[in-house]
């Protein structure tokens, strides 16, 4: 226990020196540009980098109830953000149950073992239908309860994931690989991306996504969880490359993803509280994606 505390501690302050790397890049590309909106954007993004890492690394390193009420709240506030795009909007009643549920996600996951939080699944897909009977027949309630069955399952069961992942052996540890490499990822192919790329990949669905800003971010990633897990998290080099190979897959594919919604939706941004960004789920859509799959790639490497 002293040891994987240990380990823990130095994957935090690890977390701290990738930001000092990013404040270093930033300081150098400010003598090379003589776009001020750039650098400006730039330095807005890196302290709002450090501060969505901190609310998940801390409460993940501390862990218990503190982690699971955390990653919960976040749930349920980017689920919100989901349901209040939509075109038509989602009955109030629809929103507190699928809300409701969503929590329940997480209660499972906290207190019984893996698969218990499916079981919100049915639950929730019932009382939808149930509630719906309420309502007149016309076809955007029950679109409304589609929507809201499909948030439930693409945020609060998604992310619950986290938790289960906290309480396994060295839980900690891989929450920081998975959460630090997205997250470097991200950065990095938006800094390169917004001070040197032009060729856009997907202009139609993410047009600030370039070509330069994908090669630097996957590069950046990979160098990263070479220092990290030399150093910091000493997985097995099997699991390391298939973790690397995971996480950098389905950080790009939740990306894209929110991003295709939010053009569907013909929004630019899922909310408004966190200045600058896309709101909450834009934040975190990367992590709320990759997690089931590092889940379920722990189990195969445990089993």
């Amino acid at each position: 226990m002293r040891r994987e505390a240990a380990a823990g501690l130095l994957a935090l302050i690890a977390a701290g020196a990738t930001l000092a790397v990013a404040a270093i890049v930033l300081v150098a590309f400010s003598f090379r540009t003589r776009d001020r909106a750039k650098i400006r954007d730039g330095w807005i993004i890196w302290g709002l980098q450090f501060l969505t890492m901190g609310v998940i690394l801390v409460p993940a390193y501390l862990g218990g109830i503190l982690f699971t009420a955390v990653t919960a709240v976040l749930a349920s506030l980017c689920l919100l953000e989901l349901l209040r795009v939509q075109k038509e909007a989602v009955p109030l009643a629809m929103q507190v149950v699928v809300v409701a549920f969503g929590l329940a996600s997480f209660a499972l996951a906290h207190l019984r073992p893996f698969p218990a939080l499916y079981l919100s699944i049915p639950l929730a897909a019932a009382a939808l239908l149930v509630v719906n009977l309420f309502f007149p027949n016309e076809p955007r309630h029950l679109q409304s309860a589609a929507i809201c069955f499909l948030g439930l399952v693409y945020i609060p069961v998604f992310l619950a994931h986290v938790v289960l992942i906290r309480k396994q052996e060295n839980g900690f540890l891989v929450i920081f690989f998975l959460y630090g490499l997205s997250e470097v990822h991200d950065s990095f192919a938006y800094l390169f991306g917004r001070m040197l790329g032009k060729k856009k990949i997907f202009p139609n669905i993410s047009p600030n996504k370039t070509w330069v800003g994908s090669v630097s971010g996957l590069v950046a990633a990979v160098a990263a969880a070479i220092a990290v897990n030399r150093w910091v998290t000493r997985f097995s080099l099997a699991f390391a490359a298939a973790a690397v190979a995971i996480i950098i897959c389905f950080t790009v594919l939740g990306d894209l993803v929110s991003s295709k919604i939010k053009r569907a939706l013909g929004v630019k941004d899922f909310g408004s509280l966190i200045p600058r960004t896309g709101g909450l789920l834009d934040s975190y859509d990367s992590l709320v994606f990759v997690t089931p799959f590092v889940y379920y790639l722990s189990l195969l490497v445990a089993s």
